[in-house]
């Protein structure tokens, strides 16, 4: 069982608006309101946003359904825990099992409307389908490189009742309807450079328009695509990313994205611009690694930590 490390409370240091953003250092602890200050051009402030930073002793990815319901995946253990916003748990499914309703290092979670869970199953190279009760559904994909097949994927996202899934070792995105269905995959292992080339994806997220924003781990950037696959280029360059491995699109269409290796969480526009950047630390002010991306309600946003650096390849 992780315990749950103790949590303090924020700390806040200046905006750095020369460079055009919001830099803050965010302590492991409560949630507190903060602004983008700079955001655009002239400097005006835009929506304010909640950030909650969450750590535990181990692998573990906090994840919010839409109605703010708490979910804890935990890696080693291979299982999945719902709890209510009490603290107290509802139900906790799985074990280390290639069999039905077994998981194997379930990374990410994704959410229909109706709240039934697709787990990212990532070492059984499948997506596990769970109602909100935990009850098993089902489950679809199967490890190679054939179409519907994937190799230790790494991130789902749910858009316009699809479901997207970053196909890390097969170096692309696969697209399935919610029954499980293969629809279509775009993106392909290329080199650093080449548009619509991917090496390692680990997240993507979809936009209210259909483009695809993969974290594109290998090549330190961040992939577009269109809602028909097309490659458009890459944003947030001017973020240096080192190793982007989880993202999200919020409420108010701000991509965000965790650098696991950098230390950081950055915010963006869909264009590429930088809105804020935070550095979680401990409680004696010591840099911690930011791991996962969840958003508890619209503009509220939560950040898995860990105390020290997650294993390689993760």
């Amino acid at each position: 069982m992780y315990e749950h490390i103790e949590r303090p409370a924020i700390s806040r240091r200046g905006l750095l608006a020369s460079a055009g953003a919001g830099v803050f250092l965010v302590a492991l602890g409560q949630s507190r309101l903060v602004e983008a200050a700079a955001a655009s051009a002239g400097g005006n402030v835009r929506h304010g946003f909640a950030v909650e930073v969450l750590g535990a002793r181990g692998d573990v990815h906090f994840d919010f359904d839409g109605a703010g319901n708490a979910y804890e995946l935990y890696l080693v253990e291979h299982r999945i825990v719902r709890r209510k916003h009490n603290g107290q748990v509802l139900w906790s499914r799985g074990e280390l099992s290639d069999g039905i309703g077994g998981l194997n290092h379930p990374v990410d979670v994704a959410f229909d409307a109706r709240g039934t869970l697709y787990v990212c199953d990532r070492g059984n190279h499948r997506i596990q389908v769970l109602d909100s009760n935990g009850r098993f559904l089902g489950s679809f994909g199967s490890q190679g490189d054939g179409p519907g097949q994937l190799a230790f994927p790494r991130g789902v996202t749910i858009a316009r009742q699809e479901l997207f899934v970053a196909d890390r070792i097969n170096h692309r995105v696969s697209v399935f309807n919610l029954r499980g269905g293969y629809l279509r995959s775009f993106g392909s292992y290329a080199d650093e450079g080449t548009q619509g080339g991917l090496n390692g994806p680990r997240a993507v997220a979809v936009a209210k328009d259909g483009r695809a924003f993969v974290a594109d781990a290998g090549h330190a950037e961040i992939e577009v695509f269109g809602a028909n696959g097309a490659a458009l280029g890459t944003i947030g360059a001017s973020a240096g990313f080192l190793h982007p491995r989880a993202l999200l699109i919020d409420a108010f269409e701000r991509l965000w994205v965790i650098d696991s290796f950098a230390n950081l969480v950055t915010a963006l526009t869909l264009d590429g611009r930088v809105l804020a950047q935070f550095a979680p630390t401990d409680s004696t002010g010591n840099p911690i690694t930011p791991v996962h991306l969840s958003e508890r309600t619209p503009g509220r946003i939560v950040i898995s930590a860990h105390p020290a650096a997650p294993a390689q390849n993760a």
